[in-house]
């Protein structure tokens, strides 16, 4: 089942002109990120996470940090406006002018009782954690001058991905954490920065460097597995999804892959009909699609002129069916769909004339949905939620003339 911690999701517009995704997935040139004398060789038939306990042999390898539970807050909520949306109170506020170090918190995940954030500035993550959603530390990562690009929930528990300084240049590493408080570095591709991480149900993960995609199904050895440029993957109910829409180069389709396993043959999906459109014709400029996984069940969203009035589900990420789709949900605006409780809630920006003011949807699959809910500020946001302490948790941002990290809560039977 599909990890509620790492929801991902994009729309894609194709930047090259030309050739399809399937024959992208055909090549196994490099990146023009890796490192030299990199070693390509296939890994072992085993299925184990390559979060392994015994880590790469590399400068900073098995150094775990040293961060106590107990460290001294680096950040401080104060109070929330109290503002509620879609089931959520905003709890926590505080001022980036407070901590101007500070960006945007992404990743929320959830190891025991703590919350770990990767705290995005400047496109420099460090990662936060907390007990309670208001008092923040930081961990201490080995390595020179580490750069957290990702940030998710595996099988074996956390995983970083990013890059550390080694000799004037940036290497790949990737940390592993059982609690989100000490790191250990473990075994990466021999590329400069990880991007992505997806945690397969199998036990293998794949990581995603510039526009290739590598995989380790042991304690370590990467492969390369595929191209993906300009494209989008994510894994969900039933195995692994690869995607890109149409874009303005109306001589590529929007094409969907699927894989049961990373390690099992492709298929190519046959989209719903309302998201096929006539290359030859050029009936649809502009096609695109956004792809979401939920505990049980994927959910695409069409672009607006393709597919106003609908949304696609699938349950294994091959047969698609048309529900009915959100009131004013726009196809490139939606952050995230995910899974609260028995109902489903995605936020997003609305299509109105009176700016965009961002909005929260909640309704269970295949229902009518009502309206939306608007928050107070047009340049406010929440990320996707996580279940925590019997309810569930979000983190927020406000991005007014004075901008504010913030935190919203359920109550505890949310999650019941």
């Amino acid at each position: 089942m599909f990890n509620v911690f790492k929801l991902a999701a994009a729309s894609i517009v194709l930047a090259v002109s030309g050739g399809f995704l399937l024959s992208m997935f055909a090549s196994q040139q490099d990146d023009g990120e890796q490192l030299p004398a990199a070693a390509t060789s296939s890994p072992t038939a085993e299925t184990a996470s390559p979060v392994a306990e015994t880590p790469s042999a590399s400068p900073d390898a098995g150094t775990p940090s040293a961060e106590p539970a107990s460290a001294e807050p680096v950040l401080a909520m104060g109070a929330g406006t109290g503002e509620t949306v879609g089931g959520f109170t905003q709890v926590g506020r505080l001022s980036t002018k407070s901590a101007p170090r500070s960006g945007e918190f992404m990743d929320l995940s959830v190891v025991g009782d703590r919350l770990v954030v990767r705290d995005a500035a400047n496109d420099i993550a460090t990662i936060l954690y907390s007990t309670d959603g208001m008092a923040w530390s930081a961990a201490t990562l080995p390595g020179k001058d580490p750069e957290v690009e990702d940030l998710a929930m595996t099988e074996s528990g956390l995983l970083g991905a990013g890059s550390v300084e080694v000799d004037g240049e940036r290497e790949a590493r990737l940390w592993a954490s059982s609690d989100g408080v000490e790191w250990s570095s473990v075994s990466a591709p021999p590329v400069k920065r990880i991007h992505q991480i997806v945690s397969s149900d199998d036990g293998s993960t794949i990581v995603r460097a510039g526009n290739q995609a590598w995989l380790s199904e042991d304690d370590g050895e990467w492969a390369k597995w595929n191209r993906v440029v300009n494209s989008s993957i994510l894994d969900g109910p039933g195995g692994i999804l690869v995607w890109q829409g149409g874009g303005q180069d109306l001589t590529v389709p929007t094409v969907v892959l699927h894989w049961d396993t990373p390690q099992s043959p492709l298929t190519e999906v046959t989209l719903p009909e309302a998201l096929q459109w006539d290359i030859a014709g050029q009936q649809a400029p502009g096609m695109g699609i956004d792809v979401f996984a939920l505990d049980d069940q994927w959910v695409m969203i069409g672009s607006e002129n393709k597919a106003p009035d609908t949304i696609d589900v699938s349950f294994d990420g091959v047969e698609w069916e048309t529900v009915p789709r959100p009131p004013e949900m726009v196809q490139g605006t939606v952050r995230w769909v995910s899974q609260v409780g028995d109902q489903v809630q995605a936020f997003g920006m609305l299509a109105r004339d009176d700016g965009t003011p961002g909005a929260m949807w909640t309704w269970t699959m295949g229902d009518e949905v009502p309206e939306p809910e608007v928050l107070s500020g047009s340049d406010s946001w929440i990320d996707s939620p996580v279940a925590w302490q019997g309810g569930y948790v979000a983190t927020g941002y406000e991005r007014r003339k004075n901008q504010f990290l913030t935190i919203w809560r359920t109550e505890a039977d949310a999650a019941d």
